[in-house]
């Protein structure tokens, strides 16, 4: 019996993402440019590709014997590329494409069924509920004169579309707000570690203090449960609401493992398959 001996790890750039314009010509007309366009393909064009460097082995348990089957050393520039997995669009887009196809497939599943659900989750009760906050502006709470205000009730379009609300809709809905970030600038894509970092934003005052009481909520004991430093540049949000579900809804890893399964199918009938894309329903 064989097994799989991996030591695969995160490597920096490669040298032609900081490379001259000599360099980059250079690189262009390598021998190796074409098998280097192909891995990028693989990734779905990735903005932000995780580098690999390292070797797969396999080893035979009763002789102990080992053998090499795949080295990076035979990718260009001796590192393989793999998708980042960003669901950020202003990080990735692509990535953040994938992302909001499953996404879009998990809620259907869920309000009609497909994807391993049994149809009759269509007949169930269902309620989508919509809270915004009085700062994000008069969406759903128009002001009344007098500062008064008058709650809506949306009973059969999507907030704020005019859209009927299908369980289509809703999944592109939700999808769609999934993905999506604020451009304001000179907010943080990566965790903070101290006040001194929340200081040095270069973000508006407002989105400032968000952040600031995010971190200070979380020093917290009575909020240590929740982790909110750690998740402090997103305001205390994980971005779990889709992931947790093992009865109700599919699994983003069902659908990854439905992705992979595709692909493979399509490259051993000799078709050619897309490199990345949401599941194929």
């Amino acid at each position: 019996m064989t097994v799989p001996a991996t030591t695969l790890s995160p490597s920096g750039d490669g040298p032609q993402s900081r490379a001259s314009s000599g360099e980059l010509l250079n690189f262009a007309s390598g021998d190796d440019f074409a098998r280097w366009e192909r891995q990028l393909a693989a990734t779905g064009n990735c903005a932000n590709p995780v580098r690999l460097r390292g070797r797969i082995d396999v080893i035979d348990r009763a002789t102990g014997e080992k053998a090499k089957i795949y080295d990076t050393a035979s990718e260009p520039g001796g590192l393989l590329r793999i998708p980042c997995g960003s669901r950020r669009e202003d990080i990735c887009p692509p990535c953040s494409d994938v992302y909001k196809g499953d996404a879009r497939q998990i809620i259907r599943a869920g309000l009609t069924g497909g994807k391993g659900i049994p149809e009759s989750v269509a007949t169930h009760p269902c309620v989508f509920a919509t809270l915004t906050a009085p700062g994000f502006g008069p969406v759903h709470h128009p002001h009344r004169p007098r500062g008064r205000r008058l709650a809506i009730r949306h009973t059969g379009t999507l907030p704020g579309t005019g859209k009927a609300l299908t369980a289509h809709a809703v999944a592109n809905y939700i999808a769609k707000y999934a993905t999506k970030t604020t451009t304001a600038s000179g907010l943080p894509d990566r965790p903070v570690h101290s006040a001194a970092d929340i200081d040095a934003l270069a973000c508006h005052q407002h989105y400032k203090h968000l952040i600031a009481t995010t971190w200070a909520l979380g020093k917290d004991p009575a909020a240590a449960q929740l982790g909110l430093n750690r998740w402090t540049h997103t305001l205390g949000y994980r971005g779990h609401f889709l992931t947790k579900s093992r009865r109700y809804f599919t699994t983003f890893t069902a659908l990854r493992r439905a992705r992979i399964d595709y692909r493979r199918a399509q490259r051993a009938s000799g078709r050619r398959a897309r490199p990345l894309g949401p599941t194929p329903r």
